[in-house]
């Protein structure tokens, strides 16, 4: 789904490419090898690039214009949250809380899960003239940062100190 939707992007998008972070297991050396014909089929094999596992993500966020997430299940995917951490629009199928916590059209997007073409679709906006993913990016951030470790403390005080302040009133 991913190549299908980078594949329909790369055609409007020009100069665009596609890094795919993760190690590829023994056992999914024919898969890949399938991905890797889907991807020539559809003439993008060259604009792919395949960049192995890594134990810190952080650089390869910090230069991505766009986080694309196409999975088909997840309860709540991490590569989401540290995207939006480092400040990159996202877009997103719909899986886990995602939808809970990235706001269509404000930091990122949501797709339905399958619609490569409504993926294709939002990472072709996202680099419309008229549209900032910095400004994206930028609220993105404002709200991984609400999971962030002191966020969760000060929000956990704040409801400490409101059931102390009605224990204290009763």
């Amino acid at each position: 789904m991913l190549i299908d939707a980078f594949s329909q992007a790369r055609k409007k998008v020009a100069g665009l490419r596609l890094v795919i972070v993760g190690a590829i297991h023994d056992g999914q050396l024919q898969y890949h090898r399938k991905l890797c014909e889907f991807a020539a089929q559809r003439g993008v094999v060259g604009d792919i690039v395949w960049v192995g596992k890594r134990k810190d993500v952080r650089p390869l966020l910090a230069r991505f214009d766009v986080y694309v997430c196409s999975s088909l299940a997840e309860s709540s995917p991490v590569s989401v949250w540290e995207a939006m951490a480092m400040g990159c629009p996202v877009v997103s199928t719909d899986v886990g809380d995602v939808s809970r916590h990235l706001t269509e059209g404000h930091s990122g997007y949501v797709v339905p899960v399958g619609d490569s073409a409504g993926l294709a679709d939002r990472v072709i906006h996202l680099f419309d003239p008229d549209v900032s993913r910095v400004d994206f990016g930028r609220r993105a951030r404002a709200r991984a940062e609400a999971f962030a470790p002191a966020g969760i403390a000060l929000q956990t005080e704040r409801i400490y100190q409101a059931v102390i302040a009605t224990r204290k009133n009763t």
